[in-house]
């Protein structure tokens, strides 16, 4: 299985932990290619990656998943797989953590406006929203990710997300061990 690592040179106390996971996996089983991202060069990289090479999982540059879970993701048959992770108060500004990814509570019935969403707690299966932290795409139809289009790289998990969710799919949640090193 691929596993695309993507990182910056930003933060790098909170990455050491990833590499040292990534080091330790089995090279004959896990195809590990590293991505150094910068600005808007990460989506296009990403809908690259999603047009020609999957499936492939995405490990971010502070997700350290458990063995289990990586496996886990890898052999799992659906289109698009999440694994939520704790996001903290300090980087979302809430007085409490929760969990990366979000469901559709209410849009817009004639301009499809997202007009409010929900975090996911463990009782949830699927994510309308998901972030790339430790996602797998095995899309059927990669028609549904544009190319032709600019984005910053903190805004990636969120087009894609409206992307795949305009067309209906919506990421399989796998719980388990994972750590988030972005307090």
């Amino acid at each position: 299985m691929k596993l695309l690592h993507t990182y910056s040179n930003k933060r790098i106390d909170e990455q050491e932990e990833t590499w040292e996971f990534l080091s330790k996996l089995n090279k004959n089983k896990w195809s590990i290619v590293h991505l150094y991202t910068i600005a808007y060069d990460y989506y296009k990289s990403l809908v690259y990656y999603i047009k020609h090479f999957q499936p492939f999982i995405v490990i971010e540059q502070d997700i350290v998943p458990s063995i289990q879970l990586l496996e886990e993701i890898a052999n799992c048959s659906e289109q698009l797989c999440a694994a939520p992770y704790i996001l903290y108060p300090q980087s979302t500004l809430l007085q409490n953590e929760v969990y990366s990814c979000r469901n559709v509570i209410s849009q817009d019935p004639v301009t499809k406006e997202i007009t409010s969403l929900k975090w996911v707690t463990p009782k949830d299966k699927t994510a309308d929203y998901y972030p790339l932290g430790l996602t797998k795409f095995n899309l059927k139809d990669t028609s549904i990710i544009s190319n032709s289009i600019t984005v910053p790289w903190n805004r990636c998990d969120h087009i894609l997300s409206q992307q795949t969710f305009s067309s209906g799919l919506k990421a399989h949640l796998h719980w388990g061990e994972i750590k988030h090193n972005h307090k």
